[in-house]
């Protein structure tokens, strides 16, 4: 990363060398410039993305408990099952702290205080949209046809 300040004005870029990044912090007054720190950000730059790394695996986990399994094809063929998927087929546990699973109805009830019934229709709307498998998702055309858009 490097930090330009001119003034009161800051100014990130980031060096798209992949063999070693690094960071400076570049002081500018009127037309000089003066390099005030200089350091290797290769490492941060993995630790980055360890955590989006993370951060994706709980997605993913949170996918898997809401909607179930994600599909064989997925398993087989994505680019990066290996990284996030177990041999069975599961997600690798992402260590997630006192999770427990809910439903789409569940979560709107108890974080964004649907009431029941308002969550139940949400979810049922919802659902056939989201399957793994685009063949099984519902139409445009029968989604518009949900009780809770039309109510």
């Amino acid at each position: 990363m490097i930090s330009l300040s001119s003034g009161s004005s800051m100014r990130s870029a980031r060096s798209k060398s992949p063999s070693r990044r690094r960071s400076s912090t570049i002081h500018s007054s009127g037309s000089k410039s003066v390099v005030i720190e200089e350091n290797d950000d290769s490492q941060s730059d993995s630790d980055e993305d360890e955590e989006e790394k993370r951060i994706d695996q709980i997605h993913l986990y949170l996918i898997e408990q809401t909607l179930g399994k994600f599909s064989r094809y997925l398993l087989k063929y994505g680019d990066y099952a290996d990284d996030f998927f177990t041999k069975q087929g599961r997600v690798k546990n992402p260590e997630i702290e006192d999770f427990e699973p809910m439903s789409i109805s569940e979560i709107l009830v108890n974080e964004y205080d649907f009431s029941e019934e308002d969550a139940l229709s949400i979810e049922e709307f919802l659902l056939p949209m989201l399957k793994y498998d685009p063949k099984k998702r519902v139409s445009a055309t029968r989604a518009l046809k949900s009780t809770w858009l039309n109510n």
